[in-house]
This record gives structure tokens, C-alpha cells and sequence, in this order.
């Protein structure tokens, strides 16, 4: 009798997805670390989040500005740097960001995205990276 492959597709799909939002995110901030102002190349640089991507699943991509480019110090070694964080949200997108994040991590935590939402996201992000590259 022959097995199915039982294999989940979905942690391939959200990788696949996480990798060209990561790019993404490191991209779009020129590779300069929103908590401490370290510069570098975009490689060298971690996709960090205000509201833990370990906490908060969907919201992992659902809200752009949850994420932005960090040293790994910063974001590995600080965990965060939340303090700073915080403060440099509300200084770039105005009092009340952190309460629509938490706002929006309370409406879609509990969300469960499928192969075909992981891949929308994908092509969406894939989308925005070919549009910077002919900027």
C-alpha cells in the first residue's frame, strides 16, 4: 500500500513568504536600524518586530509598520530593543501606533492563513520589490 505524502505544506509557504517580506522590509529602510541608527547593507540587517513575530502570527505580515529594518544587535541581542522601538514608532507614525498594533495583533491573532494566503502575500511582496528595483 503506497503512503500520501503527509507532509504540511504550509511552513514552506510562510517561509517562502517571510523570506521576500524580509527583504522587503530591510530594503524599503536603506539598511539602517530603526532603534539605533546603525548602518549597513540591507543583508546584514534582521527584519525586526515590535510585537514579537513568536507571539503574534499573522500579524508577522498583516501590518507593515510592525516591522522594520534592525541590527542584529538591536533585534537578537536586545530582543527588540523595545524601548526604543516604541519610542521611534510613535515618532515616525504619530501617538496611538502602538494601540492600533495591538489593536490589530487582538483581531488577527487568531487567524489561520492557508498555502494560498501565504502565497498571495508572496507575490504581493515579490510585486513591491520588482517596483523598487525600477526606481
Amino acid at each position: 500500500m503506497m503512503r500520501k505524502n503527509s507532509k504540511n505544506p504550509l511552513p514552506k509557504a510562510k517561509a517562502k513568504a517571510w523570506k521576500v517580506f524580509s527583504e522587503y522590509i530591510r530594503r524599503r529602510d536603506n539598511g539602517v536600524c530603526f532603534t539605533c541608527g546603525k548602518k549597513a547593507h540591507w543583508k546584514e540587517m534582521d527584519a525586526g518586530h515590535y510585537l514579537s513575530k513568536n507571539k503574534c502570527g499573522p500579524v508577522l505580515f498583516i501590518h507593515e509598520i510592525n516591522v522594520h529594518s534592525q541590527c542584529t544587535y538591536c533585534n537578537r541581542y536586545l530582543h527588540g530593543n523595545l524601548e526604543s522601538y516604541s519610542r521611534k514608532l510613535e515618532e515616525k507614525y504619530g501617538m496611538g501606533i502602538l494601540q492600533e498594533l495591538h489593536r490589530v495583533y487582538l483581531e488577527t491573532h487568531k487567524l489561520q492563513y492557508t498555502v494560498q494566503d501565504y502565497e498571495n502575500l508572496y507575490n504581493h511582496y515579490k510585486e513591491k520589490l520588482c517596483q523598487m528595483n525600477q526606481n
